[in-house]
């Protein structure tokens, strides 16, 4: 993708058609704030319900990639402390 071609509100708007919760955080967040430095995607922190990675999965057409895994909820605490040490990491 140049950056001629990214929409960063086309991503947010099929985000939300697919009712995927999200937090925008990173360049474009804080673009939308008022900063100027330029960026060439979108970052967002989606919530980790079932539900909510399901309706992310229908959003396969953005081309999106996850820069990382994350337990999912029903492992429980437990599991992100044996994983990362700590629960803070």
């Amino acid at each position: 993708m140049t950056a001629d071609e990214f929409d960063p509100q086309r991503i947010v708007e099929v985000l939300n058609r697919h009712r995927v919760e999200y937090v925008l955080v990173g360049g474009y967040a804080a673009q939308l704030y008022g900063a100027r430095r330029p960026t060439y995607d979108v970052d967002i922190t989606p919530s980790t319900t079932l539900e909510n990675l399901n309706c992310l999965s229908t959003v396969r057409h953005l081309s999106a990639s996850a820069r990382r895994r994350v337990p999912l909820p029903h492992r429980g605490i437990d599991a992100v402390r044996g994983a990362r040490g700590t629960a803070d990491g």
